[in-house]
Formats: structure tokens, sequence, C-alpha cells
């Protein structure tokens, strides 16, 4: 009897172990005619996140659709837009499909062989639509003397860490439109976004440069625990900044949207995009682009700033575009150049 049952452990574990195996090959392998097959990873920020609820959402529809049931959607959420390039640049080395949502501003810098931590050029990037944005709020307390970005002189300000959307927009706009160094001429305080909200309480920073979908929910956050304003970018600034940098773009926060703003004003913000690879198979591009632009209404159920339409596929969009995206919308007559 023992002999037996240990006989069966053996087998169960036998059985286990190729189960396994075989799970590996098909998230790996394509099909005999070259097309993806198994698990896709679909990379985005972390979790929680407008971009990683609107990702888990299109993977689940995408996957209860069986527009290819071959392949299974799978979103993996990591940390920020530089790891999701790496992933992206690595299943590319491996001759593997993948799907990332990075900021604009920092896929294109990798394409263009100008990001400092992942050096060289990688044109094998591809772009397949715009995806979203998120707001550049520059937060400071009601009663400060900072009325306009120009009085960042000289001020502490609490910012996402070097390298991350957030440094690098207001680098690049002090540097192009107010002749400042961020490094230089600001106290640049590289912090998390509670670090920046508890700063604003206890004064350990003057500014802080918090983002989101508007209304953001950490601008909200932090009006309920002190009282803050953001402060308005100035039009003409913006306007040339944002022409020359199409990865940047401006937003209009209307009057009330937070607590004591009685008044509508601009800020800026960055965009984000769907981005895959050159070796990813047209079919299966052409169908993910198909399912999102032809099923809007059901992923705004998922979140209400989904907003991909024919009219802003190519928003912030310099890396070109995939062969089954541009298939899809030459289709339909949609603008993506």
């Amino acid at each position: 009897m023992k002999k037996n049952l240990m006989s069966i452990v053996v087998l169960l574990s036998i059985l286990l172990v190729l189960a396994a195996c075989g799970s590996t090959e098909t998230s790996d392998k394509k099909d005999a005619e070259g097309k993806t097959a198994g698990v896709v990873p679909l990379y985005t920020p972390g979790s929680g996140g407008t971009n990683y609820v609107i990702g888990a959402g299109i993977s689940q529809l995408f996957n209860s659709s069986k527009e290819m049931p071959d392949v299974v959607l799978s979103t993996e959420s990591v940390n920020g837009s530089a790891e999701i390039l790496k992933n992206l640049i690595a299943r590319k080395d491996k001759g593997k499909a993948a799907f990332g949502v990075p900021a604009s501003d920092i896929a294109t810098n990798i394409y263009e062989g100008k990001d400092p931590i992942i050096t060289g050029e990688h044109q094998e990037l591809r772009a397949v639509t715009w995806f979203s944005y998120a707001a550049i709020h520059i937060v400071v307390p009601e009663n400060s003397k900072v009325k306009s970005i120009a009085d960042l002189k000289g001020k502490k300000v609490g910012v996402a860490p070097k390298g991350s959307s957030p440094y690098n927009f207001m680098q690049t706009l002090l540097e192009d439109e107010y002749d400042m160094s961020f490094e230089e001429d600001v106290k640049v305080i590289p912090l998390g976004n509670a670090e920046i909200s508890e700063g604003l309480q206890n004064g350990s920073i003057d500014v802080g440069i918090l983002t989101g979908f508007i209304p953001a929910p950490l601008i909200t956050e932090v009006a309920q625990l002190t009282d803050v304003k953001v402060i308005p970018f100035d039009e003409s600034e913006l306007d040339s900044f944002t022409e020359n940098h199409p990865y940047y773009s401006s937003m209009e926060v209307k009057a009330n949207t937070y607590k004591d703003q009685k008044e509508d004003i601009t800020i800026g913000a960055f965009e984000t995009m769907l981005l895959t690879h050159e070796d990813v198979d047209d079919e299966m591009v052409y169908n993910l682009t198909k399912f999102i632009m032809e099923n809007g209404e059901k992923i705004k159920k998922v979140h209400s700033s989904f907003d991909i339409s024919p009219e802003n596929v190519s928003k912030g969009v310099v890396i070109p575009f995939h062969p089954g995206a541009v298939k899809y919308f030459e289709e339909n007559d949609i603008q993506y150049e």
C-alpha cells in the first residue's frame, strides 16, 4: 500500500512538472504560421494608477471577447516607464510579443538614444496609439509667495526622482523657457507623493510637483489636510514649450475643480502611449488596435478617464507606428501622422 502511494506521489510530481513546462512554452511560443499565441504581457506603471486600471480593463475585455482565442493579454505592473521600456526591449531581444504603457517623453528619449539610464538608440520600438495623460500640478501652501513658475528660483521643490516624467518636464521647461537650471537654480528634493504631501503640510518643502488625471486625487487629498493652491502656467510660455516638445501638452482646469480654486487656470501635462516593438506580428497589433478603437464605451466603464478616439491616436506620439496599427488606421481613414 505504501509502495503504491509512493508511486502515485511520484507520478503526480512528474505530471505537475510537465504541466509547468507546457505552460511556460505556451506563454512564449508562436503558432505554426508565426502568429502570436499564449500569454502576452501588457506592462503598466504601478497597480492602482490610472494606466494600470485602464490596461487591466482592456486586457480583461480583450480576453473575454475571444478576438484572438489563442492569446491571453496579461497586465503586469512595474516600477515606472523606464522599467516598462526595459521589459519591452528584453522581450524584443527574445523574439517575444509585448506591449507597454510608458510616458511618451521617456519612450521617445529611449527610442532616440537620449535616455541617461537606458543607453543607445532603440529604434525597434513602435507606437500603437496615444493612451492617456498626467497633468503637472505645481502645488504650494495657500500663503506662499510663489505666484508663478518664475518664482521657483531658490525654492525647495519636492518632485519625483530624476529620470521620471515630472522631473523631466520641469527640468526641460525651466531650461527652455525660463533660462533656469532645475538642478542649480532650484533646490530639488526627490520625493514620493506621500512625502511631497507631508512636506507641504510641515513646511519642509516650498513647492510640490504632483501629477494625475484632472481632478487629481493627490491634490484633493492634500487640500483636505492643509490649505494649498495650484500655480497656473504662463500660457504663452507653455505654448512655445509644447510646440517644441510634442509629448508635453497643456490642460485647462476649470474653476472649483480644487478647493478654493476660484478661476480657470492652465497647467502642463505629459502624454502616455501604448507601445510595442517591430517584431510583434501585424495581426496581433491590428486586432488589439481594432478592439481598443471599437470598444471605447466598454473601456470607459472601467475608468472614466479613458478617451482614445480617432482624433487623438497620434497625440504626443513621435515614435513610428507599428504596421498593424497603421493598417487599421488606414482602413478607417484615421489620421495618424
